[in-house]
């Protein structure tokens, strides 16, 4: 059964199961949910953002498109075989290819670069749930000043 994921699909699944249970449950509030997957490096609060961001998905595109499709199923059997509590901050009843289109309309716009895939999943979930424009606007804005301030 496993031969028939990809690599890469594995790898991100693994990622976001370790990820997601390291972080614990997250916030009833989609304003203080985990604004981005964050890996602890030392005792001295020093912390990494984990996962590709816009730039790499871009790059994704110069491919056949497999890579997207490979990422975002990853993503999404992680949250779903790892049986994540962030399961419900992601919008399940659409296509990969519908999601992968709107990950490309989300990066064609500059300011959402730095924002990792996993994230703009989340925002673009919100949008799909019909959650006001008002609300998105307000948490790209804390989205993009969180990312904002960590160096890449």
């Amino acid at each position: 059964m496993w031969r028939e994921f990809p690599p890469l699909a594995i790898t991100v699944s693994i990622l976001l199961c370790a990820t997601a249970t390291a972080q614990g449950p997250p916030s009833e509030s989609m304003n203080n949910a985990v604004s981005a997957p964050m890996l602890e490096l030392s005792s001295q609060d020093e912390q990494v953002p984990t996962g590709l961001d816009g730039r790499a998905w871009k790059e994704l595109s110069k491919g056949d498109g497999l890579e997207k499709l490979f990422l975002v199923r990853g993503i999404y059997e992680g949250l779903i075989l790892g049986r994540s509590s962030a399961l419900n901050q992601f919008y399940t009843k659409t296509s990969y290819d519908h999601l992968i289109r709107a990950l490309d309309q989300f990066y064609s716009d500059y300011r959402n670069e730095k924002l990792p895939v996993v994230v703009a999943l989340r925002v673009i979930s919100m949008e799909l749930r019909g959650v006001s424009k008002e609300e998105v606007d307000t948490e790209l804005r804390r989205l993009r000043t969180i990312m904002s301030q960590i160096p890449r």
